[in-house]
């Protein structure tokens, strides 16, 4: 009676040890080949501050099997100097410059570039911002911090 037990507890114990497993599978959108990001471009996070009204928001896509960043960029209430890519630790600060993105006088900015392995980590630590300076504020007169899209949004 006792092998029985003993049996039939570890039968238990397999199932419920394959079943914790089962329910414990991640489908969440880092799983998917596309990642979506997003930005929303404003003052608030410049540095130096600017008083600015300019604003501006940005949708991104990473495809991560050929390694391409899509980018749809919009603004108002500014002429950019440039539209700028950069990489900040922490998020907060400044940072160096990854790339410039080309044809900015004309919102919506849009493109793609090919990411390095680094700046692919970048991407997904949330490390990358975009920066539009003007002759004004050539430091940066908006900026927006690009973010991965929240699970329930589309």
């Amino acid at each position: 009676m006792q092998k029985s037990l003993k049996k039939f507890s570890v039968l238990v114990i397999a199932a419920i040890v394959a079943i914790g497993t089962q329910s414990c599978k991640i489908d969440g959108p880092d799983q998917d080949d596309i990642v979506k990001y997003q930005a929303t471009i404003n003052n608030r996070d410049v540095n130096p501050k600017t008083t600015s009204p300019a604003q501006g928001s940005g949708a991104f896509e990473y495809n991560k099997t050929n390694r391409t960043l899509t980018y749809n960029i919009t603004y108002q209430g500014l002429t950019p100097r440039a539209v700028t890519i950069h990489r900040s630790e922490p998020a907060w600060e400044n940072g160096p410059i990854v790339f410039e993105l080309d044809n900015f006088a004309r919102s919506p900015l849009t493109g793609s570039k090919i990411l390095t392995n680094e700046q692919e980590t970048d991407l997904r630590l949330g490390r990358m911002y975009v920066l539009i300076p003007t002759v004004q504020n050539t430091f940066g007169e908006i900026r927006g911090q690009i973010k991965p899209v929240p699970i329930n949004e589309p």
